[in-house]
């Protein structure tokens, strides 16, 4: 973990649950479905904090995995999101997301120490898109950031959970997610 620690970012216990029962509402609302693969390895039982890294394919993301957050219940949940992209949203500022200045290492080192902190105690969650930016699902290669593997090379304990979104309307007038 990071040898100076930063503030945690803000989260409004109030404001987190009505986006939260927000994101439920409108997911059931506009969505056909939302489905998890039952094919995943386990998710951690235990109080260590966890990683999730996703990929990055849509606006929804940040809606889906507010609904996803059940996944992991009784955590303080954060996630990192474009320092660009937080100064168009501000009100996810309350909602423990910081913002990530992707295009410099000082914005790297401000991730690292930022979410080192976040990991630095038990029961917390830390979101992140490990490309960093929108890209479509089918694209292949996958490619990460450094970001997160020095993210979880820092962990003195914990989890690091793979998460893959997809978002497809098969034969529906409204789409599916696919997690």
């Amino acid at each position: 973990m990071p040898p100076d620690p930063v503030p945690l970012p803000t989260r409004r216990r109030w404001l987190v649950d009505g986006f939260v029962w927000y994101a439920r509402r409108y997911v059931r609302k506009h969505f056909h479905a939302l489905r998890l693969s039952r094919g995943s390895a386990p998710l951690p039982a235990d109080d260590a904090p966890v990683v999730v890294v996703l990929n990055h394919p849509s606006w929804w993301d940040p809606l889906v995995c507010a609904v996803l957050t059940g996944l992991f219940p009784g955590r303080d949940h954060y996630a990192a999101i474009d320092a660009e992209a937080m100064t168009k949203y501000p009100v996810f500022s309350k909602l423990g997301f910081f913002g990530v200045d992707t295009h410099s290492l000082r914005g790297a080192a401000g991730f690292l120490r930022t979410a080192g902190t976040i990991l630095s105690a038990p029961n917390r969650v830390v979101w992140v898109t490990g490309q960093g930016q929108f890209t479509d699902a089918r694209v292949r290669p996958v490619g990460l950031r450094s970001g997160v593997g020095h993210l979880a090379a820092r962990m003195d304990r914990g989890w690091v959970v793979p998460l893959a979104i997809e978002y497809t309307f098969w034969t529906e007038r409204t789409p599916e997610a696919l997690a």
